[in-house]
């Protein structure tokens, strides 16, 4: 059994096929969806050892030409967002902004009842 987890259209178990690469198996699992990082993706071998991983590429042998073997997991992370500085203080404002709104106005509502 070969298992193909994470932003996959199908995250399922495989059985095992010899000579198959990662690639056929997360084409068996329906692919990769739009949220995934297809970058990102690695092997879980049986054994614990890891392949692949951030900064792999999809082109020209990455972990998709990678043979994999009985008890592999095929791992695709999704997608993360880094935001800048600017966003990430605006962000927190709103948020103290909601947080004092929503105080005020359950103040209001006890002071009135």
């Amino acid at each position: 059994m070969v298992v193909v987890d994470g932003q996959v259209y199908n995250p399922t178990g495989i059985t095992y096929k010899p000579g198959k690469n990662a690639e056929w198996y997360l084409k068996q699992a329906g692919g990769p969806t739009a949220m995934a990082d297809k970058k990102g993706t690695f092997v879980i071998r049986a054994d614990g050892s890891v392949v692949g991983g951030p900064g792999g590429s999809l082109f020209g042998g990455g972990v998709e030409s990678t043979e994999l073997r009985p008890g592999d997991t095929v791992v695709v992370p999704e997608q993360t967002y880094e935001f800048n500085n600017k966003f990430k203080s605006t962000l927190s404002v709103a948020q103290i902004a909601a947080q004092i709104g929503t105080a005020v106005a359950v103040a209001a509502y006890y002071a009135t009842h």
